[in-house]
């Protein structure tokens, strides 16, 4: 009989089958992973201890037992290890409205050669909180946010990307009766540097980016009026598009500020 490292390591894992005919497949561990995380319709190959790999980690190494996964992944759809998404997160943030408007005189630190600077304007009114926030059936206090890009193609696709964000209520959570930022970092002002909230930051937005990619927003989810918007700006004539998940608001204007 083998030691059981020895046999573990010539054992197959399951992946589910993501074109969801319940089938299992197969593979081995030198093999590429195949499909999702899924396992409905799959009991009778797989049990709480078969194990399964995710397949969209890039290390391409992150094995667990079936039950771990489904449990893990039920809670939180992103990878235990290194927090890549599988699935849509949906947040918890309030409803409220984003406005979005070219600021011609106003520029960002570090972009003087930037047409101007984007204005985005973050408003929540007072409401109650639900069993997702802290005191569920208490009242919290209503807010409103600005921040700044600068208004170059860099700027207008973390624009696009901010709009995506809060669509999914990723940008914002109450505490202590209030809204406050979450782990998505906006620049609040135009100049100051990072350390007020503004521009200039060399990194920011390679690490925006991240920030988002961890929450499955990236340009993937752009649609073409979206991307003709990241390339031509605000001369875009009738860009409108209105987003609505519950009560939130999206709204791109198109004006001067």
């Amino acid at each position: 009989m083998q030691e059981p490292q020895k046999a573990a390591k010539k054992k197959q894992t399951f992946v589910a089958d993501v074109d969801g005919d319940g089938d299992m497949k197969t593979q081995n561990e030198s093999a590429a992973p195949l499909l999702r995380y899924d396992l409905s319709g799959a009991n009778k190959l797989v049990s709480d201890q078969t194990i399964v790999v995710l397949n969209k980690c890039t290390a391409l190494d992150h094995y667990f037992h079936a039950s771990c996964a489904k449990q893990k992944l039920d809670a939180k759809q992103a990878c235990p290890k290194c927090s890549v998404s599988y699935g849509e997160i949906v947040g918890h943030q309030p409803d409220g409205q984003l406005y979005i408007s070219k600021m011609r005189t106003v520029k960002c630190a570090g972009f003087e050669s930037s047409k101007g600077s984007i204005k985005m304007f973050f408003e929540f009114t007072n409401g109650m909180q639900d069993e997702h926030h802290p005191s569920p059936g208490k009242k919290y206090f209503g807010e409103k946010i600005e921040a700044y890009l600068p208004n170059n193609t860099d700027g207008r696709e973390a624009c696009m990307l901010t709009r995506w964000a809060f669509k999914r209520r990723l940008l914002f959570q109450i505490k202590e009766n209030c809204i406050e930022f979450g782990s998505i970092d906006l620049k609040t002002k135009p100049y100051g540097g990072a350390q007020k909230r503004g521009f200039p930051d060399a990194n920011y937005f390679r690490n925006f980016k991240n920030q988002l990619k961890a929450k499955a927003i990236t340009v993937d989810l752009f649609t073409d009026d979206e991307k003709k918007f990241i390339e031509e700006g605000f001369q875009i004539k009738n860009f409108k598009q209105d987003f609505r998940l519950g009560q939130s608001h999206l709204q791109l204007i198109c004006i001067d500020g």
